[in-house]
């Protein structure tokens, strides 16, 4: 059975970057983000929807003390900034 993935941005200017929808705009703060590349996006893998939904209810107890933006690779909206981390992240 294939994983799940899911991809996490993590910061405000990284979450902002993202949800716009630019893809340059994603790629300007993949570029010059402030902080080492893979921590401020990290790629999940579960086995299961019900482990991806744990994590994602664990990071929605963290809202308002940590930005983060989440990537859907299911999504045709979300695969170009995807394929910029995924380029980035090998």
């Amino acid at each position: 059975m294939a994983k799940i993935k899911l991809y996490v941005v993590f910061s405000k200017e990284g979450a902002d970057a993202v949800m716009n929808g630019y893809v340059e705009d994603a790629k300007e703060f993949f570029d010059t983000c402030p902080y080492e590349f893979k921590d401020c996006v990290k790629i999940r893998e579960f086995e299961t929807e019900g482990e991806r939904d744990a994590y994602l209810r664990a990071l929605d107890d963290f809202d308002g003390f940590m930005d983060f933006a989440t990537l859907d690779p299911t999504s045709s909206f979300d695969q170009e900034i995807i394929n910029e981390i995924d380029k980035r992240y090998a």
